[in-house]
């Protein structure tokens, strides 16, 4: 209702649930958290600590795997492309325009990912540039 613009009639919904539930149970009093204040920093240990361990964990794995991948993929292409006919000068001329063109794709897709966030048009664009290369070729 909020994101309706109909705040007054989510206000009276509420209350009349808080009513309802109070005449049923017995309801602690709402303590209104204190406001964080700024925090210090923290160590590089206090990511592998709690909550926050397992995250680290998962980024670090996925970033090596990802960056292994990258440059696995970087240093097979132009062999790949050297024995499906390719020159030698050529795959390694498109292997390094795929390289230094990652840099820029990168810097203009960030505003469009700021802009949409996760509900943006990325699964289109991505549907659209990986349908000439899943189609059967000759």
């Amino acid at each position: 209702m909020l994101a309706h613009g109909r705040a007054a009639e989510a206000e009276r919904v509420v209350e009349a649930i808080e009513t309802e539930v109070g005449r049923r149970h017995t309801l602690a009093p709402v303590v209104e958290p204190e406001p964080a204040g700024p925090t210090g920093r923290a160590s590089v240990r206090a990511l592998f600590r709690g909550a926050l361990a397992r995250r680290t964990i998962m980024l670090m794995l996925v970033w090596t795997f990802l960056t292994t991948s990258y440059y696995g993929f970087a240093s097979f292409a132009p062999t790949l492309l050297h024995d499906h006919g390719f020159t030698v000068t050529a795959s390694v001329g498109y292997s390094a325009f795929t390289t230094l063109g990652a840099v820029p794709g990168a810097l203009l897709a960030w505003p469009v990912a700021d802009r949409f966030g996760l509900r943006g048009p990325g699964w289109p664009c991505s549907a659209s540039c990986s349908r000439p290369a899943a189609s059967p070729t000759a």
